[in-house]
C-alpha cells in the first residue's frame, strides 16, 4: 500500500495533472437527445469546453499565522483574480490570528460586469431555443457557468484531499457562489474521514442544490464540520435564480436562494435578504 505524501503547509499541495472528465462525456453523449439543433451545438460546445480544460488549483498564501488555516474560495470567473479585500475586512475580528489562504481554482476568467451583462433577466428570456440562428452571447456565458459548475466539484474533491494530507492544522472554509459549491463538495469528501479537520464552513450565496433531493448530500457536509455550516442566503439573488436554475433545468433550488431543506443541528441558516441586493453586493 502506497504512503500518500503529506505537507507541512497546505500552499505546497501540488497542482494536479489533467483528470479524465466524466462530466464532458455525460455532457457530449446528451447531443440529440432533443430534436433542437441549438441544444446539439450548445451540448457538443460545453462538452469539448469541460474535456479540454487543464484544472487549475493553487493555494495562495494571503498571510501567515498559526496552524489554523482560513481558505477562501471565490466565484464564477474568478479565476486569476486574487483580491481578496472583501474576505480580509470581514474575517480580520474572528481570525486575526489564523493563517489566510485564498484558493484560486478553474472558476473561467472575465469581469463580474460581463457576468451581470450576460446574465440579465431579458437576455435570458430572449434566447431562441427553437431558433435555427446562431448561439447568442448569454447562451456561451451560460456553457462557460455549466463548465464552471462541473470544475467546482472537482476542485470540492482536490480541497478535501488536500487537507488530510496537510496534517496538524485546522481549518476554517469560506466560500462565495460556485467558491461555496467547491466547499460543500469539499465538505462531502471530508465526510469520509473518521477526523474532523474543519471547525467551520461559511457559505455565501453558494449555487449548489439545497432541496429536499440534496440533504443527504448536506447531512454528509454537515456531519464532516466539528463546528456548524453557515449558509447565508438571499431571495434576492437574481443570479442563483435565473442563471442556477436555468443551468439546471429547474431542478435544483439553490441553497444560496431558497436556504437548505434539510433540518440539522451542524446547519445554521441565515436569511440574509436584508442585507443582500444581489449576487456580488
Amino acid at each position: 500500500m502506497t504512503t500518500l505524501q503529506t505537507f507541512s503547509d497546505i500552499e505546497q499541495f501540488p497542482n494536479p495533472a489533467a483528470p479524465a472528465s466524466g462530466a464532458a462525456r455525460i455532457i457530449g453523449s446528451s447531443r440529440g437527445l432533443f430534436p433542437n439543433p441549438m441544444f446539439d451545438r450548445a451540448a457538443g460546445r460545453l462538452g469539448k469546453l469541460i474535456r479540454d480544460r487543464a484544472p487549475h488549483f493553487e493555494f495562495h498564501k494571503i498571510r501567515r499565522g498559526g496552524n489554523h488555516a482560513v481558505i477562501l474560495v471565490n466565484g464564477f470567473l474568478s479565476q486569476g483574480d486574487h483580491d481578496t479585500a472583501d474576505w480580509e475586512a470581514a474575517i480580520e475580528d474572528k481570525f486575526g490570528d489564523a493563517t489566510w489562504y485564498h484558493l484560486d481554482w478553474d472558476a473561467c476568467r472575465g469581469p463580474k460586469r460581463q457576468a451581470i451583462e450576460l446574465l440579465t433577466l431579458d437576455s435570458l428570456l430572449k434566447l431562441p431555443m427553437f431558433s435555427m440562428q446562431p448561439m447568442p452571447p448569454v447562451v456561451g456565458g451560460m456553457l462557460s457557468w455549466h463548465a464552471a459548475m462541473s470544475a467546482a466539484e472537482r476542485a470540492g474533491e482536490l480541497l478535501a484531499e488536500a487537507i488530510q494530507r496537510t496534517p496538524d492544522w485546522r481549518f476554517t472554509l469560506a466560500g462565495h457562489s460556485l467558491g461555496g459549491r467547491v466547499v460543500h463538495f469539499a465538505l462531502k469528501g471530508l465526510a469520509k474521514s473518521p477526523h474532523k479537520r474543519v471547525e467551520n464552513a461559511y457559505l455565501l450565496g453558494a449555487a449548489v442544490g439545497g432541496g429536499t433531493k440534496d440533504s443527504a448530500c448536506w447531512a454528509k457536509a454537515a456531519g464532516a464540520v466539528e463546528g456548524r455550516v453557515f449558509n447565508c442566503y438571499s431571495n434576492k439573488d437574481a443570479i442563483l435564480s435565473r442563471l442556477y436554475r436555468g443551468a439546471n433545468l429547474w431542478m435544483s433550488e439553490p441553497a444560496g436562494h431558497s436556504g437548505i431543506v434539510l433540518k440539522h443541528a451542524g446547519l445554521f441558516h441565515l436569511d440574509c435578504q436584508h442585507l443582500v441586493d444581489s449576487h456580488f453586493t
